[in-house]
């Protein structure tokens, strides 16, 4: 942007780019300059990601009531954001009045954003101060003496404590003029109110130039007068880039600089991609609406409220809350524009770790460890000392060295965390107990470079949530005892405790019950499977396969060593075709049932009514008890029909026996479900376990002390956790790892469908929605793998990996110890490589 004295925006000719900008903390200008919730760390850091994609100008708004609250705190922290602002290479342009949204507002606490609803928290500045309130019609508000008093002196006061600041790049006196609920009304007293503020601002002369954007083509005169009294011209529009385009040849005829103060709706074609390049032909100043996702809730559009966190089509704003882009495409885009070049980095120095420890304190220097000592407090475990002399024994093989690696026990430390010092001589671990060695060693693994070396840090660290889980489907496609190693020992490289592990289902039994051998005989075999996603077709080829109880042993005493427990699902009472073509008297019908080739759900379930169904459930949890030492088993409960139990008579018989009925909230054969839920609950803890179950347990009635895994939404989440129940968070938008990783189905393998990004995974928050008395009720969450569409261990790992790092931050980290362009340049500098070299399948992602 070029200019004169007024025009030229403190004589810098270069070309201006940014956002509009409000903390994702704030739900509006008041929440984000208030005493009590400015936040210039928040601040800090997302101005750094905006420096990091080459912006030079935000448009940040101010209002009337902070300053009347507490002029010289207002002020005081403005001085404090351009500080902050300038730091990062970005001048500011501040917003005075404003016709937007809300018509009254008041300081203190400001209410939380409606779910799904575009910038409900925003408010008008004066609103109805001046205007009187929206649906009175033409009765004005009576006495505008006083506002316009107390706006005259606030304009007047900001403008002479920064009329020559530099930080400053220009005023904009007033935000849609015009605009609101009751047009008319606004029309005809927003021209006098712009007047007025044009003249406080003339009086006061500041050295920046002023300008009122126009906005309303309908506004005729007011825009030419806006257009006439302005040092630069400023303007709205969500146009697409035909209609954008002639806007800007109409503006150019005035002769003056040019700024674009609000564009960019995705849904309205008005894109990065064909808008900015525009803009920056034309040397008109680019700034759409939004940067950071937050409480303003400028994802959603304006007239579209929906009922989910995040729409799939974003209407305004670039990154998530933790800097996560919500199109990487887009951000490469923003950033070659605006003459950044070279990998996005972490805005300070940082360890290469994923999942990112709570604290960490670099220091200079680094430990050569090569040929280091390593010994072990004779306090802890067995498992642990044998954990340590295998690191030990990997050391060995390194370049020579000297000094020693000390793993001392600390009974104050909680039981996953560890505490790590190293300096240039030793290295010293404390940890309470197994889990928090097991924890850093894999940090140490992934510090320790192919040189033997260490860099000197101290580290104390502790995982937010207790189950970090990886799930496999083993029943769809059948995985051998070393392929099933190899995914838990990537598990294990990114601190995650609990393998979820998917044995039996309409397609396949994979656990051998020695009381019921037709199980494996049968259930683990079926004929064919379909062909892509024509459910006519099938390939002809049997298929099958299962795990003897000597080959499950052996898997849990792995997983054990790694520090992870096994939790076996078995499914139930849908989900069950295997079983029953093994033993059709477990059906309502008595069959004949085949093992299923296609993927579907099966209307035959586990007969309710039969008590033999409950002896079988019996025999086979004494033997999976057995096999798998871990506190909880999983049993399903999901996609259960109901047709069969209506027309079995065992069934309907226990129904009446149970006294069951329908009711508003579900049927009768809902609560039967129940019943099977609690019997089979009654029989596990009897064997010293708990029942995990999808979220459709919790239709009906669900009995106190299951567990409740949420995988459709989060809704189901909430519901339990409100309810009194644990939970594990698997939403489907978030952690379905079997979803394709692009939006374009023609670049991935075939597979169900959907998508699921790796920045998507990484801005995902457990807790979000989650009233803060029931957030202890959150166990953690797991990344599932459903194989109908995934063959093979190499695609299985294609679809885990790298998306399963992203999930292991969301997992171990604090919302703020995440940071997408640190784990990114880790991801892509340390851990690709990693993984390839150890033989891993991925997707390949942009260095």
């Amino acid at each position: 942007m070029t200019g004169c004295q007024k025009g030229n925006c403190n004589n810098n000719p270069d070309w201006v780019s940014g956002c509009d900008y409000i903390p994702s903390n704030a739900v509006n200008q008041l929440e984000m300059w208030q005493e009590e919730t400015f936040s210039p760390d928040l601040i800090d850091k997302e101005l750094g990601w905006a420096e990091d994609l080459g912006f030079n100008l935000m448009r940040v708004f101010l209002h009337h009531k902070l300053w009347e609250q507490d002029a010289r705190g207002f002020k005081k922290r403005i001085n404090r954001y351009l500080d902050i602002a300038s730091s990062h290479g970005i001048r500011t342009m501040f917003v005075f009045l404003d016709d937007c949204w809300n018509e009254t507002c008041e300081t203190g606490p400001q209410p939380a954003p409606l779910r799904g609803v575009h910038n409900s928290g925003w408010c008008k500045d004066p609103g109805a101060l001046y205007f009187g309130l929206c649906g009175s019609g033409v009765r004005y508000a009576e006495d505008t003496t006083a506002i316009l008093k107390v706006l005259e002196a606030y304009v007047k006061d900001i403008l002479k404590e920064f009329k020559n600041d530099r930080r400053i790049h220009s005023w904009d006196l007033y935000n849609e003029p015009g605009g609101g609920q009751d047009p008319y009304r606004y029309w005809e007293r927003s021209f006098p109110l712009l007047k007025d503020v044009f003249r406080w601002a003339r009086e006061v002369n500041p050295s920046q130039p002023l300008t009122a954007g126009v906005w309303n083509s309908r506004l005729g005169e007011m825009n030419v007068w806006q257009l006439e009294n302005s040092d630069i011209i400023t303007y709205h529009t969500y146009e697409p880039l035909e209609s954008h385009k002639a806007m800007v040849d109409t503006l150019k005829r005035y002769g003056k600089p040019m700024v674009c103060t609000e564009y960019m709706a995705r849904t309205q074609n008005s894109t990065f991609q064909t808008i900015l390049p525009m803009l920056k032909e034309n040397g008109v100043g680019a700034i759409n609406w939004g940067f950071v996702s937050g409480k303003t809730n400028t994802i959603f559009a304006w007239d579209t409220p929906l009922d989910v966190d995040e729409p799939s089509v974003w209407f305004h704003d670039i990154l998530r809350q933790d800097g996560t882009p919500y199109s990487e495409e887009e951000v490469a885009l923003i950033r070659e524009i605006n003459g950044k070049t070279g990998p996005r980095t972490a805005a300070a120095p940082v360890l290469p770790l994923i999942p990112y420890p709570n604290r960490v304190t670099l220091k200079r220097g680094s430990f050569h460890a090569g040929a280091a000592t390593v010994n072990c407090s004779p306090e802890f475990s067995s498992e642990a000392a044998e954990a340590v002399k295998a690191f030990g024994g990997e050391l060995a093989s390194s370049a020579e060295g000297s000094g020693c690696i000390s793993f001392k026990f600390d009974a104050s430390l909680a039981d996953e965390a560890y505490e790590l010092n190293v300096s240039r001589r030793n290295a010293t671990v404390k940890a309470s107990g197994f889990a928090g060695v097991v924890n850093a060693l894999a940090t140490l693994r992934q510090l320790l470079s192919a040189e033997g070396e260490l860099p000197c840090c101290e580290i104390a660290d502790a995982p937010r949530f207790s189950w970090r889980g990886a799930h496999l489907d083993c029943s769809r496609h059948f995985f051998s005892v070393e392929e099933v190693k190899k995914y838990l020992r990537v598990m294990s490289l990114y601190k995650l405790n609990r393998f979820h592990w998917h044995l039996t289902d309409d397609h396949g039994w994979r656990v051998e019950i020695k009381r019921y051998p037709k199980l494996t005989e049968i259930g683990a075999w079926r004929n064919g499977t379909m062909i892509g996603h024509d459910m006519q077709s099938n390939d002809g080829i049997r298929y099958g396969g299962f795990y003897t109880q000597e080959q499950i042993r052996e898997i849990v005493a792995y997983a054990a060593s790694l520090g992870i427990e096994i939790v076996p699902e078995v499914d139930l009472p849908a989900h069950l075709t295997s079983a029953l073509a093994a033993y059709p008297w477990l059906g309502c019908t008595g069959g004949p049932y085949s093992v299923m080739t296609i993927w579907d759900i099966s209307p035959d379930v586990l007969c309710a009514g039969k008590e033999t169904s409950f002896t079988f459930l019996e025999n086979v949890f004494d033997e999976i008890c057995a096999l798998f030492p871990s506190r909880y088993i999983h049993i399903g409960g999901d996609e259960c029909p109901k047709e069969r139990w209506k027309e079995c008579p065992h069934c309907q018989a226990r129904i009446r026996d149970l006294g069951l009925s329908d009711t508003e909230q579900a049927s009768a054969e809902t609560y039967l479900q129940n019943y099977v839920t609690a019997r089979v609950q009654e029989i596990l803890a009897k064997r010293g376990r708990k029942i995990i179950g999808w979220d459709e347990i919790l239709e009906g009635n669900l009995a106190p002390g299951a567990t409740v895994m949420s995988w459709r939404g989060t809704k189901g989440g909430i519901q339990a956790a409100d309810r009194g129940f644990d939970v594990i968070m698997t939403p489907c938008d978030y952690c379905y790892l079997d979803y394709s990783q692009s939006a374009n189905p023609a670049e991935e393998p075939d597979g169900i469908g959907h998508f699921v990004s790796l920045e998507k995974c990484y801005s995902y928050e457990p807790l979000q929605g989650i009233p803060l008395p029931s957030a202890g009720r959150i166990l953690g969450l797991q990344g599932n793998v459903w194989t109908e569409f995934i063959a093979t261990m190499s695609h299985a790992e294609y679809m885990l990996l790298p998306r399963m790092l992203a999930l292991s931050e969301v997992m171990w980290c604090h919302p703020d110890i995440k940071d997408w362009r640190r784990f990114y340049t880790t991801l892509t500098q340390q851990e690709i490589p990693r993984l390839q070299a150890l033989g891993y399948n991925y997707r390949a992602v942009a260095q």
